[in-house]
């Protein structure tokens, strides 16, 4: 497991392994067919909650990008017909993420610049590093990347990449909630028990009966060489319902996250419901 702290390579782009891989990416636009609306609400029944509180929705409501849009090249968005998936959310609890989801893709973002959409959003990088409320946010990434690790000197090549695993997984997290709640119409709290695991192109989880399941599982998306995701639901042996989610961003970077069901009844789940307290906003 990758926590906080990313190993990348800067030297030639290799070509991507086929087989075996979680997911298969043959360049942009993907080849995949289906109603364009079957995330939306269309054709199914009206959303009445925010999927980010659990309440109904009133007062000022807006549309959440599932992922957030910056995740998707702006030269992307105009030459492409892309049909983004939007849910609706209070207005409020759309904006307490916009911060982080900024931060997420210009921390993460340069992770994929060996891949056709990590090039493009590379574009969008530069861009916003133009204004003076970039400025900031453009010299705590620089201060990321570092040549050495532990004191010694990387191989020629080879740079780490820190970030604040916080609000990187924080975004990561309200991505699957909101694709859990298209996929079931069921809100999963924020305060779910949950894991994260990362893995950059060419490294993947260790085979076994559910990650095998999961990688044989279809994605779900239109345009997988941007945001692609795959995911099952499993039985412990102990007996509690768990979802093991894998979401790939830009064909360079894949989270794998597992997570209890929004039901579940073990022990660890109903002692997180009598703790929670809802975290500060993140500034």
């Amino acid at each position: 497991m990758i926590c906080g702290r990313h190993a990348a390579s800067h030297g030639r782009q290799r070509e991507p392994q086929k087989e075996g891989r979680f997911f298969e990416i043959c360049g942009y636009p993907p080849a995949v067919t289906g109603d364009p609306l079957a995330l939306s609400d269309g054709g199914r029944k009206p959303v009445t909650i925010c999927y980010l509180c659990g309440e109904v929705l009133e007062g000022e409501v807006t549309r959440d990008h599932v992922p957030p849009k910056q995740v998707f090249p702006e030269d992307l968005r105009r030459c492409y017909d892309l049909n983004l998936v939007t849910l609706p959310a209070h207005k409020t609890c759309n904006a307490s993420f916009q911060r982080d989801e900024v931060y997420f893709v210009q921390s993460i973002g340069p992770l994929a610049t060996n891949t056709y959409a990590g090039k493009a959003l590379l574009e969008d990088l530069g861009e916003s590093f133009k204004y003076p409320e970039g400025v900031a946010l453009s010299r705590k990434v620089v201060n990321e990347f570092q040549w050495r690790l532990n004191g010694l000197w990387l191989p020629p090549g080879l740079v780490v990449k820190s970030f604040d695993p916080d609000r990187v997984h924080r975004v990561v997290w309200k991505i699957v909630r909101g694709l859990f709640f298209l996929e079931t119409r069921r809100f999963l709290p924020t305060h779910t028990l949950r894991n994260f695991e990362i893995y950059s192109k060419g490294g993947e989880p260790v085979s076994g009966p559910t990650i095998d399941r999961l990688r044989a599982a279809p994605g779900h998306t239109e345009h997988p060489a941007v945001f692609d995701y795959k995911c099952i639901e499993a039985t412990s042996e102990t007996g509690y319902r768990f979802h093991v989610w894998a979401l790939l961003f830009w064909d360079a970077l894949m989270w794998i996250v597992l997570f209890h069901d929004s039901v579940c009844d073990c022990d660890g789940c109903v002692g997180l419901r009598k703790t929670y307290r809802p975290p500060a906003e993140t500034t």
